[in-house]
């Protein structure tokens, strides 16, 4: 099977996971969360100073693998190269957003042999906005 389609598993993730070489594959996005604290939301046209930022790393998909693989699952992930294109496929950028999160999962322990990565895009950010009564904003 080519995997053509972010919903079939590659044949080389299927048969290491018969071998019991990967317990759970995940397939999905990888987002970098970009999360700015603020006393309360701004309003259309107001510029608000957060007092504080976070990146880190999202996507429903990698944060589960994510959270397996620390609870000692043997994962790996599925994804391409993201922004979300016009098609709706989340891409990996080729780039420091991306290599970070490549490398992250690595530090895991997560297979990312089936990540693929474009050097025409870059890696999806979700703006995420949190005023100091706990209350988000995406």
């Amino acid at each position: 099977m080519k995997p053509t389609e972010m919903s079939e598993i590659p044949q080389e993730i299927f048969d290491n996971m018969l071998e019991k070489k990967i317990d759970i594959c995940f397939i999905g996005g990888i987002i970098m969360d970009m999360t700015s604290y603020m006393d309360a939301f701004p309003k259309p046209g107001e510029t608000k100073v957060g007092h504080r930022f976070e990146a880190g790393y999202g996507g429903k998909a990698a944060n589960q693998a994510a959270l397996a693989a620390k609870l000692g699952a043997k994962c790996a992930m599925v994804a391409r190269v993201s922004s979300m294109n016009l098609s709706g496929n989340h891409r990996v950028g080729d780039d420091a957003n991306g290599r970070s999160y490549i490398d992250h999962f690595r530090s895991l322990g997560i297979n990312v042999n089936n990540i693929r990565t474009s050097d025409k895009s870059s890696t999806g950010a979700a703006n995420i906005w949190v005023d100091d009564s706990g209350k988000d904003c995406t």
